[in-house]
């Protein structure tokens, strides 16, 4: 806005005054911005690296909102100004969310065991159907002039390798790869792709054809080892689903806590005769 400059110069001023009497930054018709509501509308106010520009977009903010008050208050009648039924309606049902979350998180029981994720699994497996690629691989990205270049490529590409040559393997890694991965978890390969640069237009085929892979750029070399891989029109295994099948079992758990809690309320105010109903219901009807 075309009042940045000059609020902010106001800014600079009040910032060294900031501990002596409070000064006002900017006015918009009979509304003022204090140095103390614009520290307390910046987050983090002391800690902001860039205080020269952020100030300035919140007063400019502050600015705008004021006018459209202004021009609100102005043009709207006292009718449709009139809130109340909506922030009444908005305030119970914040109070009734809070309730029942906190109800909810003493009562819920977090621990789910591998046996109920197993289960859970078996019986919906047609729901993890994968539609994307995954592979396990070791991986390793060296500087195009790596002088033991060859010893990798032997140790990476071995079939049998020993534990004593693994944990050479891994320590030439950790002193000299630029980046590197040999966990046995279950990778997107698309995720493989943006590491770099294989160019394939059929990714299943290229996973059927190619185990050791040995690519370069101008600065790299890549070296992968595929372990082991599952293409699309197969299911996503069990150890990629753990954690998603763990919070469906935990909200399921919820919703039937939620569920409880609203019966457990709507029957302790039938049994405190709460609960009068002057019109008859259509189920009472019938």
């Amino acid at each position: 806005m075309k009042y940045s400059l000059l609020i902010f110069t106001c800014f600079l001023l009040c910032v060294a005054c900031k501990h002596s009497e409070e000064k006002v930054i900017a006015f918009v018709y009979d509304k003022e911005l204090s140095y103390s509501d614009l520290e307390e509308m910046i987050p983090n106010f002391e800690t902001q690296s860039d205080s020269v520009i952020i100030p300035a977009y919140y007063i400019d903010t502050w600015i705008q909102k004021q006018v459209l008050l202004h021009e609100a208050e102005k043009t709207l009648t006292r009718k449709e100004k009139n809130f109340d039924k909506q922030l009444q309606a908005y305030y119970e049902s914040l109070l009734i969310f809070a309730y029942e979350n906190k109800k909810v998180e003493s009562l819920l029981n977090k621990e789910v065991s591998d046996e109920e994720i197993r289960h859970y699994y078996e019986k919906h497996k047609l729901d993890f159907e994968m539609r994307k690629n995954i592979v396990k691989v070791h991986y390793i990205k060296l500087p195009l002039d790596f002088k033991q270049l060859e010893l990798v490529r032997h140790l990476l590409f071995a079939e049998n390798l020993s534990s004593q040559d693994e944990k050479r393997l891994k320590n030439i890694a950790l002193n000299h790869a630029e980046n590197m991965y040999f966990e046995n978890d279950w990778l997107l390969f698309d995720d493989i792709l943006k590491e770099m640069p294989i160019n394939t237009y059929n990714q299943e085929q290229y996973l059927h054809h190619n185990r050791n892979i040995e690519l370069s750029d101008s600065n790299s070399v890549y070296l992968v080892k595929i372990i082991d891989f599952k293409i699309n029109e197969a299911y996503s295994p069990l150890s990629v689903e753990k954690e998603n099948i763990k919070n469906i079992i935990l909200n399921q758990r919820r919703q039937a806590l939620l569920k409880k809690i609203r019966l457990d309320a709507l029957k302790k105010a039938q049994k405190e005769r709460a609960i009068v109903v002057a019109v008859e219901s259509e189920s009472e009807k019938k």
